[in-house]
């Protein structure tokens, strides 16, 4: 599940930062539906791709955090 939060000025411990927004990829396993509703419980949103440029940069998030897409 990678979750985005958005802060002007740094990101906190464990989020990647890309523009104006941090992100977080949790390593558990959830569906589509359990995720949408997880994310903003813990403050964010589930992130949706939407163009090459964005995948190139989540999967470097997920790879580099051991995941898979």
């Amino acid at each position: 599940m990678l979750t985005g939060l958005c802060y002007s000025v740094t990101c906190p411990i464990g989020y990647t930062a890309n523009g104006n927004i941090c992100y977080h990829y949790h390593k558990t396993c959830y569906t589509w539906d359990r995720a949408s509703e997880a994310c903003p419980t813990a403050g964010g949103f589930l992130y949706k791709i939407a163009d090459d440029e964005s995948y190139q940069l989540i999967y470097s998030i997920v790879d580099g955090n051991g995941g898979a897409l």
